[in-house]
């Protein structure tokens, strides 16, 4: 095999410590793997002097390097295939100095909650790889190459915009890094799409929701050199693909929204780009890509079960085709000054394939749920009328509301210890969706802000916001060692009752009032 390096074109690929701040991938032609006992670790190592590229003629160069060499190509992709696949040694280097990765995109696989069912959300994109695609894009800057959750976390704010033009709702997304809540360019996108869809009053002056988001962490890791900086990065899902050359760092995101519009706000030379954006339910898409044809191949076709344009949902299976080719089509090829987009589209067979990165991260998400136990299908999964919400730490004073409540009332309440990773929890789905209080326990006010204790309670006010709760619906906040003016906003306006440590049934006894009281069924 030929170790003689690429020459770099220069009009699309500079120095990592000149070109910073741009749109960045840097060009690794080294990297190693390990498979570890949950999962596979990634080590990368370069500094201020690797070259990057920063603009989409980067891409395109690339591209076209690695169709020269496509056989190589396609040798890489199969090693990697039964790497990532538990075939082979427990260890893997990757060496060619003519065939660089991209390191590194960030995207984040959308599961979305809608009318008690699991949807993945993804985007259309109509150049090459054409099909179904993440939210996702490459990194700004060194920072987010240390920490690609920042670039998993601006790209889903970016191209997922959730509103509801009735309610004049928009759902906005709590992140965990330390991303400014609104950037720039998207300021700019919900500016353009109010334009768009000649709206009464701008996306800006409807009321933000939080958004119940969790994060479901994955079984891989990244160890990250650049220069004297290092960084390890658990929780995530490796996607490294020789056929679209790239290294990216995925993660599933968990949202629930009812009754909601989906939009794409990728901003392209200024213009919104108004991509489709299509929901497949998530059971429909394990049998698919489970299902190979007579001849063992892949699907290469996947239709969603509802597709949104231009804030408009429509069926999947009806005017797809003709909305890409008669609307969106034109308006991209008019925003980037070209028809070659919509002869390469025209050209391409399977125009609802998967891109690279989205199969894999689909059959690796897949089989990791996969590998659960099967939910239980025992009186937990009936309706609930009360949901305690509550961290690990306070389990002892959850169970004493959980037991006081069930020995004093005939409603049923739902109480769960079970570690509910990596799973997309539909049994607490199912228990939000069905319960008409909601009673959050905590002796920290911290400890209300961990993403599965606001994915909890967010839930069920997004459910009583878009009138899927009766009206008596409510919270109580069960505290002790703290100040209930301290609690999360959420939960701040509504009762709050402190645990009496001397006379525990006296405090408890108020619970019980309020149920009796306040939620009848």
């Amino acid at each position: 095999m030929s170790t003689t390096p690429l020459t770099y074109n220069s009009d699309c690929v500079g120095r990592l410590d000149q070109i910073e701040n741009h749109f960045l991938q840097v060009l690794v032609d080294r990297f190693t793997m390990r498979r570890l006992p949950c999962g596979i670790n990634l080590r990368v190592e370069f500094d201020g002097s690797a070259y990057a590229i920063w603009n989409s003629s980067g891409k395109s160069w690339l591209r076209e390097n690695a169709a020269r060499q496509r056989a190589r190509v396609e040798n890489h992709q199969r090693v990697l295939e039964d790497f990532f696949s538990g075939k082979g040694p427990d260890s893997y280097s990757y060496t060619d100095a003519n065939l660089p990765f991209r390191f590194v995109s960030g995207g984040a696989l959308p599961v979305v909650r809608i009318d008690n069912e699991n949807y993945y959300a993804l985007i259309y994109r109509e150049c090459e790889p054409i099909g179904w695609n993440l939210t996702n894009g490459g990194s700004d800057n060194r920072q987010e190459m240390l920490n690609p959750f920042i670039t998993v976390e601006r790209e889903l704010r970016e191209e997922l915009i959730i509103a509801h033009f009735g309610r004049r709702q928009r759902f906005v997304f709590d992140m965990e890094s330390d991303n400014p809540e609104d950037m720039p360019e998207h300021v700019v996108a919900r500016h353009l799409w109010s334009e768009r869809l000649h709206l009464p009053a701008s996306l800006d002056s409807f009321d933000a929701v939080p958004t119940p988001i969790k994060w479901i962490d994955g079984p891989d890791s990244l160890d990250i050199r650049i220069g004297s900086n290092q960084r390890t990065v658990n929780g995530c899902f490796l996607n490294i693909n020789a056929t679209d050359g790239g290294i990216e760092i995925d993660r599933i995101v968990k949202i629930r929204v009812e009754d909601a519009a989906f939009l794409d706000g990728e901003i392209l030379n200024g213009g919104l780009v108004g991509s489709v954006v299509g929901l497949f339910e998530v059971s429909r898409m394990r049998r698919e890509l489970e299902n190979k044809s007579a001849d063992d191949r892949p699907m290469r076709e996947f239709i969603p079960d509802t597709y949104f344009f231009n804030g408009l949902p429509h069926a999947g299976n009806g005017t797809l085709l003709k909305t890409l080719s008669e609307e969106y089509l034109p308006h991209v090829c008019k925003l980037v000054g070209s028809q070659e987009r919509r002869l390469t589209w025209e050209a391409e067979p399977c125009k609802f394939d998967l891109c690279p990165a989205t199969r894999s991260i689909l059959t690796r998400a897949v089989n990791w749920i996969k590998d659960e136990q099967p939910p239980d299908t025992s009186a937990r999964d009936s309706a609930h009328d009360i949901f305690i919400s509550f961290p690990s730490e306070d389990v002892a004073l959850a169970d004493c509301v959980y037991h006081f409540l069930s020995s004093n009332t005939s409603k049923s309440v739902y109480f769960s210890t079970r570690d509910m990773r990596p799973s997309f929890a539909n049994e607490i789905d199912r228990a939000i969706e069905s319960a008409t209080l909601l009673i959050a326990v905590s002796t920290r006010p911290e400890y209300l802000r961990k993403p599965w204790l606001e994915y909890e309670y967010n839930s069920f006010n997004v459910l009583k916001l878009s009138n899927r709760k009766p009206k008596h619906a409510g919270f109580i906040s069960y505290v002790a060692g703290f100040d209930p003016k301290f609690l999360p906003l959420p939960l701040l306006v509504h009762k709050a009752i402190e645990h009496d440590a001397v006379q525990p049934s006296k405090s408890l006894q108020e619970i019980l009032d309020v149920v009796n009281c306040d939620v009848p069924r």
